[in-house]
Order: structure tokens, then sequence, then C-alpha cells
């Protein structure tokens, strides 16, 4: 079996634990499958020798864009999963998988839309190039309710090949945890220009100050999903900063080889605090307490009130209250209620390759 992976760009590191979860996955399928994975932009440094090792092939979209085609003809091809389906999508990256996903389908293979995440597509073009793709696709697999209704909205036409399945990331096998060796809270805030996203610095200071009062913190530390300076990159470094000349407590952005960054930081927290979903996905995989941030509740919400996972809602006007709230649900998390809810979430992950 030969399989093409649509991802996304590997400058978001939760974009490549997510492309790596669904590689393997696909790979274990049969023995000799050959799984490739097409980001439309190069990987940043480090991130290709990462996928090597994994035996897993990288091939950018837009850099070697005949490559990507002649590859797609002799391939089944998955279109996500992540946020695959929304606004912010380029037309270059829309033209390519299209015309992919016409060379897979002469070519006799499957195209799917598989895990996918989707936004309301506002652009009358890209409204257009998006159906146009989605019309090529024999199934398409949305990873929760909200998703499926913006899918219908798109192209109510294709409701009869819609699913709901969940995030592929669930099917990631859980990496080994420690103890960690002192209360160490790792925050992974969400940034991006391009959708809006952003975080006010001093709430999350406050935050940590209340958990520090609290007995949960010792130790800061920042996670940057999307490494770009413009992104996570710079904000975490002023994070870190406020908290050290606010708080006077430990307080670094998190660093380590860049294709296992993540699972590396999360594997020593005590504590999750996150603005980004697969930073609640990973905090699940390792049996952490989580707390999402309550400017990416719409999207964070579905799975997170699945493990008990409470959200901080930063803005709260009695914020003593709300921290007592915070605390006490984070109490009532029950490790053994998390792995019966993740093997349900497997299976259900499982669905988008059915």
């Amino acid at each position: 079996m030969k399989a093409i992976c649509l991802v996304g760009d590997f400058y978001n590191l939760g974009d490549a634990f997510l492309a790596e979860t669904q590689a393997l996955h696909l790979a274990a399928r049969g023995e000799r499958a050959q799984v490739t994975l097409a980001p439309y932009q190069p990987p940043p440094e480090g991130m290709a020798s990462h996928f090597e090792r994994l035996s897993l092939r990288v091939l950018p979209m837009r850099a070697r864009p005949l490559a990507f085609l002649a590859a797609c003809a002799r391939a089944d091809l998955f279109i996500g999963g992540g946020h695959a389906v929304r606004d912010a999508i380029s037309t270059g990256w829309l033209l390519l998988a299209l015309l992919g996903a016409w060379f897979a389908r002469i070519g006799g293979h499957r195209v799917a839309l598989v895990g996918a995440g989707v936004s309301p597509v506002h652009g009358a073009h890209k409204r257009v190039l998006w159906r146009a793709l989605l019309r090529r696709c024999h199934a398409l697999c949305v990873r929760d309710v909200a998703s499926a209704d913006a899918l219908a909205a798109l192209a109510p036409e294709l409701r009869a090949r819609m699913r709901v399945g969940t995030d592929v990331a669930f099917l990631a096998l859980p990496p080994p945890t420690v103890a960690p060796p002192r209360r160490v809270v790792v925050v992974s805030p969400a940034i991006d220009p391009g959708e809006a996203r952003d975080v006010d610095a001093p709430r999350i200071v406050r935050l940590l100050e209340a958990l520090h009062l609290h007995g949960w913190l010792d130790e800061a530390r920042f996670v940057a999903h999307d490494i770009r300076a413009e992104f996570d990159g710079d904000y975490c470094v002023r994070l870190a900063e406020h908290v050290w000349n606010e708080l006077k407590l430990p307080a670094r952005v998190a660093n380590g080889e860049i294709g296992s960054r993540l699972i590396d930081n999360y594997r020593e927290a005590a504590l999750i605090v996150t603005g980004r979903l697969h930073g609640l996905i990973a905090g699940a995989l390792l049996r952490k307490p989580v707390l999402y941030t309550g400017e990416a509740a719409r999207k964070l919400q579905p799975f997170g009130e699945r493990f008990g996972f409470p959200c901080a809602r930063l803005d709260a006007d009695d914020w003593p209250a709300e921290v007592e709230r915070l605390l006490a649900q984070l109490q009532r998390i029950d490790a053994a209620a998390t792995g019966t809810t993740l093997e349900h979430l497997r299976r259900e992950a499982s669905v988008n390759f059915e």
C-alpha cells in the first residue's frame, strides 16, 4: 500500500505530532506500506531527519509540485487531520490538492478527508475550490459535531459521505510517562494572527500565580506549538520573562529535539495549561491533568468535557471564585476514567480509515 497524507506545515509541532501519528498508523496496516507526508512548505531544520528515522518520507508540495502530483497518481490520498478545512488556506494549496486528488482518482486510488476540523469558508473562490476537492473524496470524516455542521453548510450535497469520528492524534500510542521531579506547569498558548487568536499575558500570569499559591506550581515551562516568531515563538519568550519578573518563579521556554519536543516536555509536567488542541490530547495520552483556556473553548471544549478537564475563564469577574472552581475540578479528574475515555476515542479515531 502507498499512502500520501496532506498535513499541516511542520512549523506547528502539534501538526507534526498529528502527522506522525497518522502516518505510523497507516504504515502499520500493511507489511510493505509506504507512507509519504506532504506538507505545503518544506519542514524546519531537524524535522525531516526526525521523520526519516521513522522511515517516513517528506514531500513538500510547493517545493516539488510535479513529484507530488506523480506520487498522487500511485497512492491513496488522505487529507487532514487537524484544522484542515478553513478560510486561512492558500489558493496554491487548494489547487495542488485538487490536482493531486484528481490524479489519485484517475489512478484508481482512494481519496478521503480524515479527522478534519472544519470552520466556515467565506471567500467565494475558495468555497468553489473546496467543494471541488471534497467532491473527489470517497469519504469525509470530521473530528466533532461542529465541524460536521460547518462541512454540511459548505457542501450540503455531500452529506451522505460525511461521518463524525474524532481527532486522529488519539491513535498515538501512549508514550511512557515519568513522575515530575518538581511541580512543573507546562503552558502552551495559541497565537495565530491569521485567525485572530490571542491571549492576554497578564491573565496567564495571574492564573500561574494562583496555581503557585495553591501548591500546583514550582516552575513554569512554555511550549511553542507553532515555533514561528510571529505565532507562539516570541510570545512564549515574553511570557517566561513576565513570570520571572513578576512572580520570581523559575520560568523558561521549552527546548529539545524538534520532532519530540512536545511529548518530551509534556511528559515532565505535573499540570498542563493550554490553548492548543494537541496540547490537551498530549496531556490526556500522558494521563496529566489539563486546564484549557477560555479563548480556545470553542475548539477544545468538545474534547475537554469528555475528560472532565476544566476550562479556565481568564476574564472571569470573580477571580477568587473562578480559581476555587478550577482547583475543585482538577481534584476530581480521574486517571482511570481518562484511560477509559482514551479507549473510546481511539476506536472513534479508527473510523477515519475504515
